[in-house]
């Protein structure tokens, strides 16, 4: 379905302030807006969740050295 046929919601929430501003800055790096970038760490989420639920590892090198990452 096309982006513009997609229903809309507005969305509130609670967070503390230095965690928004780490949020707009992120946000601002990248390019995007907060609900961009927001709409982006949900997908890099679902990604992440669905690879190791179904036995996947993530992985990072750093230094030459290759470290699994455990989330939650």
């Amino acid at each position: 379905m096309p982006e513009e046929e997609k229903e809309r919601v507005r969305v509130a929430l609670n967070m503390l302030r230095e965690e928004f501003e780490q949020l707009k800055a992120l946000a601002r790096e990248d390019g995007e807006t907060v609900s961009g970038y927001l709409r982006k760490a949900l997908a890099t989420e679902r990604y992440l969740k669905e690879r190791t639920e179904s036995g996947g590892k993530i992985l990072i090198e750093e230094d030459g050295v290759q470290r699994e990452i455990v989330f939650r």
